[in-house]
């Protein structure tokens, strides 16, 4: 997603869906046609053609933004993808609850970003993504990086879409970084129609 100024990058938003109605989950590839077909490693959607997606779709969705470093950095010339280099107000964004969490990839962000949090008087959740590129190596990157290098976002929920949505809200008591190691727990592997990720 991105603002339709030029000098504008444009987001990673991770969309989680409420799967309760099938039908409408079958939909999303139509639903994403209707639009446009992103063909282009580099392509984006504008807000609107975002947003038109999401109402064709018409489910519930949490989105989650990537953000590379503070709130208040805005070098789009850096092309992280990041929301405060996407909009132009990224707090405004975060307290009318359009964004429903920040997605981070390194602590010391995590802690900026909370810093920035509890300056605009905002209890708002971050989650660690992992950045994979191969799902083998997850929750690493690839092979190549270290294990130790590693973090995780460990949440209280039932495994539901409701169940995520309540822990979004209770993040004292829900949300917790652990750094990898040996006693971590996280998904091995995913299974969408006995075809394993």
């Amino acid at each position: 997603m991105k603002q339709e100024e030029q000098s504008r990058v444009s987001c990673h938003i991770v969309c989680i869906f409420d799967d309760e109605n099938i039908e409408k989950i079958s939909n999303i590839s139509n639903s994403l046609k209707q639009v446009r077909i992103l063909t282009n490693k580099e392509d984006s959607y504008t807000i609107e053609e975002f947003e038109n997606i999401l109402n064709k779709i018409g489910i519930s969705v949490i989105l989650i933004a990537h953000q590379k470093s503070g709130l208040n950095i805005k070098d789009s010339t850096q092309n992280h993808h990041s929301l405060s280099e996407s909009v132009e107000n990224p707090e405004e964004w975060i307290k009318t609850g359009y964004i429903n969490a920040l997605e981070y990839q390194k602590p010391k962000v995590q802690g900026i970003i909370k810093n920035n949090l509890t300056e605009i008087k905002s209890k708002f959740a971050t989650i660690t993504g992992s950045d994979c590129h191969v799902w083998k190596a997850y929750p690493r990157k690839d092979e190549n990086a270290k294990l130790k290098d590693s973090y995780i976002t460990k949440i209280k929920s039932l495994p539901t879409f409701k169940g995520l949505l309540l822990a979004l809200t209770s993040l004292e008591t829900r949300f917790d970084r652990k750094d990898e190691g040996k006693n971590s727990n996280y998904l091995d592997s995913i299974k969408i129609d006995n075809i394993g990720f």
